[in-house]
């Protein structure tokens, strides 16, 4: 299996497959899917960097509107993880995941921001008919 393969499969099951800033491989996604492809992400590990470094070597530098798109999911996300939503954020995301959550736009998603932050074990607020609760 080569290893576009691998990480084709991999996402077909919910997982993330990240190059980290230290060059190292992440998954990200519910415990019993990241559990079943680790074995197999380090099984293949050298191919697997080898394929990510070449395609975040192959990424276009980024414009500056992407830049400044950026800085602020940076912020968000920073705000997310410290437990506040993040500033403008306040219409209802109808998230698979989630459920009801804040977000800069009424709509649904798969999958939302808040879901990285729920996955990791922090708090995710919820939409109520009372406003927002955290939990």
């Amino acid at each position: 299996m080569t290893p576009k393969i691998v990480i084709e499969r991999v996402r077909a099951d919910g997982v993330h497959v990240f190059l980290t800033t230290q060059g190292t491989i992440q998954l990200k996604g519910s415990p019993d899917a990241v559990a079943k492809w680790t074995p197999v992400v380090r099984d293949r590990k050298p191919e697997l960097l080898t394929h990510l470094q070449g395609v975040a070597a192959n990424d276009p530098a980024p414009d500056p509107a992407a830049q400044v798109a950026d800085r602020l999911a940076r912020g968000a996300t920073q705000a997310m993880r410290s437990g506040t939503v993040p500033q403008g954020w306040n219409q209802p995301l109808l998230c698979e995941g989630c459920g009801a959550v804040p977000w800069g736009v009424a709509g649904t998603a798969v999958m939302c921001p808040w879901c990285w932050v729920r996955m990791d074990g922090l708090p995710v607020p919820r939409i109520t008919g009372s406003g927002v609760m955290w939990g």
